[in-house]
């Protein structure tokens, strides 16, 4: 039930209504990578990054990157939307590297394979941030 009440909340825009279902569908379906997919990007529609960035390394260190990163792309997704919305908008996120973070992270779900420069970008503004550089060793 929760996985169905997610994915509508999800579909319809409301990612914040969506993340308490999401939340409790991937705790109950650990594996589905749809449930953890909607899960990152309502984290990110709702400026909830590190909550992303930690359910990312979860999937990216659980399943090889190939088969994480193919199962992923989904053209009825938003992310494609969020992302050149963020693009033209910019959101007002703490600092710069997380608004980098957070554009590589939505390009990784749309499949266009430009997901790695933006976390470099986002290294180059801040080098010390370890959950880039895992991250960036794990998609390459």
């Amino acid at each position: 039930m929760d996985r169905m009440l997610g994915n509508q909340y999800f579909m319809a825009g409301n990612y914040k209504k969506a993340m308490p279902s999401l939340e409790s569908a991937s705790k109950k379906y650990p594996e589905d990578l749809s449930v953890a997919r909607k899960l990152i990007i309502s984290y990110i529609a709702n400026y909830n990054l590190p909550a992303a960035i930690e359910k990312l390394k979860v999937f990216t260190k659980k399943f090889s990157n190939l088969v994480f990163i193919d199962s992923l792309v989904d053209e009825g997704c938003p992310a494609a939307e969020l992302l050149e919305d963020w693009k033209k908008n910019p959101p007002k996120l703490e600092n710069q590297a997380d608004y980098f973070i957070a554009l590589g992270i939505l390009d990784l779900f749309c499949g266009n394979h430009n997901s790695c420069l933006f976390f470099e970008k986002a290294k180059e503004i801040s080098p010390d941030l370890e959950s880039v550089n895992e991250l960036l060793n794990q998609l390459k």
